[in-house]
């Protein structure tokens, strides 16, 4: 099973891997810090609004997540056709319930726990508490969608199609519009282009190493800066026409509002991976930069209950006021979320 540092459980490193995820866990962190100014999470005491924290939010989100399930892919990908690593599907939804479903159900018990139920809604729609736990409360959603993109990936690798018939029917199911399934399903379609994107990536990942150079990441970069700009801000006037639609016009602006989405998200997922061959083809990362990036998971699983902690908790917000205190709990996070992700690998 995949560790999170990009090594894999015999020990090989994947250096582009080794390089993006330390970046993550900022971008992460970065995202929930300042989602309160992007409306994601409630108002803390002494907020106002901010339009540049509203667009820094917005931004480290931009591809965050799609990055973390691409290299899920990617590393999946290495362990199956590199080192052989197939396994049959029932010991993989063995291997990865435990991975990564037990560990959302503990941590959403603990999240009703610390935090109380206001968040179900958000979850499921107002169903009940047992299913929100199971299908990932908070952040902890996401950990049910990785799982269900193992298996789903595990089934279509299996089909006798071409590899360019399977990405025009995993992009097609990406787009539609889906009503609430339970276990994160609904959600599920998007990531998996994502997923299936990194497990390909993989596999052409010599093709990719010899048409990389500094022009066409630089490129890449700029692509991405002019599509999210006129993406999101499509995106953003695609959802409030949905307010007073009727049930077929909001099918159309969901399914406009996912492809923008997909649009900026994939340019910035492409030019980040090859920003980390580009770098890691030149120079040899530290070794302390490379164990950073192996707590992944472990600041994944942390850093929201510190940040809604200090937010919503404690007297910082009133102590000192709602534009330093971002940035402050960024830090504040970041350290602790490490240092508990460190204490509990080691246990």
């Amino acid at each position: 099973m995949q560790s999170s540092s990009g090594k894999t459980t015999n020990g090989y490193n994947i250096d582009e891997v080794s390089f993006i995820r330390p970046i993550l866990i900022v971008l992460l962190i970065l995202v929930h810090c300042f989602t309160v100014f992007n409306g994601g999470w409630p108002p803390f005491f002494g907020f106002h609004e901010c339009t540049p924290y509203k667009w820094l939010s917005r931004t480290a989100y931009s591809f965050m997540l799609e990055t973390f399930i691409f290299i899920s892919g990617y590393v999946w990908a290495f362990q199956v056709i590199e080192l052989d690593k197939s396994i049959p599907l029932k010991k993989l939804i063995k291997k990865k319930f435990e991975r990564l479903v037990v560990p959302s159900i503990v941590f959403s018990l603990m999240y009703v726990a610390l935090f109380g139920n206001e968040n179900i809604t958000n979850v499921i729609g107002g169903g009940k508490l047992l299913l929100s736990i199971i299908s990932g409360i908070g952040h902890l959603w996401y950990l049910p969608v990785l799982f269900w993109c193992f298996i789903v990936m595990w089934k279509i690798e299996r089909f006798q199609f071409r590899d360019t018939t399977k990405l025009v029917l995993v992009l097609f199911l990406s787009i539609l519009p889906y009503p609430y399934l339970p276990f994160q399903l609904s959600r599920m379609p998007y990531y998996l282009l994502f997923f299936f994107l990194g497990y390909k990536t993989w596999q052409h990942k010599e093709k990719i190493l010899n048409y990389t150079n500094i022009r066409k990441v630089l490129f890449l970069w700029v692509a991405y800066i002019i599509c999210f700009l006129i993406l999101r801000n499509t995106k953003v006037y695609v959802t409030e026409l949905m307010e007073n639609a009727q049930l077929w016009e909001k099918a159309i602006c969901k399914i406009a509002s996912t492809i923008c989405q997909i649009g900026y998200s994939s340019i910035g997922v492409c030019a980040f991976y090859l920003t980390a061959i580009l770098f890691t083809k030149h120079y040899k990362l530290k070794q302390w930069y490379v164990d950073l990036g192996g707590l992944c998971f472990g600041v994944y699983i942390f850093q929201e209950f510190i940040i809604k902690y200090l937010y919503y908790y404690t007297e910082l917000p009133s102590a000192i006021g709602f534009m330093l205190l971002p940035w402050i709990t960024f830090f504040i996070t970041l350290i602790m979320s490490i240092l508990l992700a460190k204490t509990t690998k080691s246990l």
